[in-house]
């Protein structure tokens, strides 16, 4: 297994529930943390298993780990700096993930600058979500973090293949 790690912008600004006490749920972990830059190393939540094509995704707090049939291999596509869903964009995004898609990409990891405002951050974050491959996003120098946490949020309802880097710390893929 590979192992992803990504430095991020902010200092930690909370800490793990204490030994013994009852886990939170990852709704609740997410309304706790939408207007914070990042979540603990350690943070724990109750355990969520996504289905992402033949993998499950099993989500526990700041970590992620895939679980599922290894390949020897992992690819992972990049995409940064998206910045609109402008239909020059849109169709960019399309072929970009055609090739990710040929080339058997495990996974992508969407690098920041995504949108410049909250409206544009969720059409962004639904767009890349309804690729239904799993997609790591991360927010960049131009977006506000409550809205880049309130957008994914609202995206993330309606494509749980998408997963906050800002949140999720530790990606075992």
């Amino acid at each position: 297994m590979a192992t992803v790690g990504l430095a991020l912008c902010c200092s930690l600004l909370t800490a793990a529930p204490p030994a013994g006490a009852p886990l939170p749920s990852w709704p609740a972990f997410e309304a706790e943390h939408r207007l914070k830059c990042q979540a603990a190393f350690d943070a724990r939540t109750q355990r969520v298993d996504r289905k992402i094509g033949e993998h499950t995704f099993r989500l526990e707090g700041s970590r992620v780990v895939r679980q599922g049939p290894e390949r020897g291999r992992l690819t992972l596509g990049v995409i940064s700096a998206i910045k609109d869903l402008e239909e020059g964009t849109q169709a960019n995004l399309e072929r970009a993930f055609a090739a990710f898609e040929r080339a058997g990409v495990d996974a992508v990891i969407a690098n920041g600058d995504l949108a410049l405002d909250e409206f544009a951050l969720e059409e962004v974050m639904t767009a890349l979500g309804r690729t239904g491959q799993p997609v790591f996003v991360l927010i960049g120098n131009s977006e506000s973090r409550a809205a880049f946490n309130r957008a994914f949020m609202a995206a993330e309802a309606k494509h749980p293949n998408l997963f906050n880097l800002n949140w999720a710390r530790h990606v075992d893929l």
